[in-house]
């Protein structure tokens, strides 16, 4: 049966050309960074994943958790047996477009139009944690929070005169709360053959799907 002998990262670096530099990249920079993670085992065969982001993060990462790894098969991997990770973050998203509906005088009815959709500021924290009871039963779970404070959200009148209407503003699609926990089982029958079972229980508090309450008929 194959076993570990090494796990190791090749860089990878892509350079946008100047007239795609921010093409589907959220505001990042001209330059992509990734890489191949490869597993070796000692039978000489070789497997590849892939992973994106700062390769120098990933292969801290990689000499991190390798200890867990080497010399243990490749048929009987369910991760690290007890890990719990937590982060905290806060961001602010501006200078989006919206699309706002606007009370068209004496028609009963709503037009639209495109605005800045000003600034929201983000805070939250998440908890995420795994427990091997057994070598075979694996017990895990997650919790995250989120807090959006609206900065400036411009509202159009009738008349088309600007004005801030932040504190009437929900930000859609950022649910206060999410948690999930779920219960693993895993055995080797034999061979490359895995007999796994699963059950998990996810949650999402109520949340927005539209940020401005008032919508066109």
């Amino acid at each position: 049966m194959a076993r570990i002998r090494d796990i190791r990262i090749v860089a990878l670096e892509f350079a946008v050309p100047d007239d795609q530099a921010y093409g589907m990249a959220r505001g990042l920079t001209a330059r992509r960074g990734g890489g191949l993670v490869i597993l070796e085992t000692d039978e000489g065969i070789e497997g590849i994943g892939e992973a994106w982001g700062p390769t120098r993060i990933t292969a801290e990462y990689l000499a991190l958790v390798k200890p867990y790894f080497v010399g243990t098969s490749v048929f009987a991997q369910r991760g690290i047996a007890q890990t719990i990770f937590a982060k905290h973050y806060h961001f602010g998203i501006q200078n989006q477009l919206v699309s706002l509906p606007i009370p068209i005088t004496g028609g009963g009815s709503f037009g639209n139009a495109v605005v800045n959709a000003g600034k929201t500021n983000y805070w939250g924290f998440e908890l995420e944690g795994r427990f091997a009871v057994t070598n075979h039963l694996t017990l895990d779970g997650s919790f995250g929070y989120v807090k959006t404070s609206p900065q400036d959200f411009p509202q159009v009148s009738s008349t088309g005169a600007n004005a801030n209407a932040a504190a009437l503003f929900t930000p859609g699609y950022a649910p206060k709360y999410t948690a999930n926990a779920g219960v693993s089982y895993v055995r080797e029958l034999g061979g490359s053959t895995r007999l796994t079972a699963r059950v998990g229980y996810n949650y999402t508090s109520s949340f927005w799907m539209f940020g401005n309450p008032i919508t066109s008929p």
